[in-house]
């Protein structure tokens, strides 16, 4: 029999945390293209440097100057 797993891992501060990411509670909407016209917006981000600093079922990525963000 196949076995799928539904379930998704919710990414919060407490599952970014708890494998070694950095959990920013006001990170800019507008990451990486802040010289565009951006609104004035916290968004949460779960910070890495790599996909083990990410909760299961998510990966480092979109890095600017070596910080990445759990997707």
């Amino acid at each position: 029999p196949i076995v799928i797993n539904l379930e998704t891992v919710t990414l919060t501060q407490l599952s970014c945390e708890a494998v070694g990411g950095v959990w920013d509670t006001c990170g800019s909407a507008c990451r990486g293209n802040e010289k565009d016209v951006c609104i004035d917006l916290c968004v949460e981000y779960c910070l890495c440097k790599s996909d083990t600093q990410c909760p299961d079922e998510y990966v480092c990525d979109d890095y600017i100057d070596g910080q990445g963000t759990c997707q």
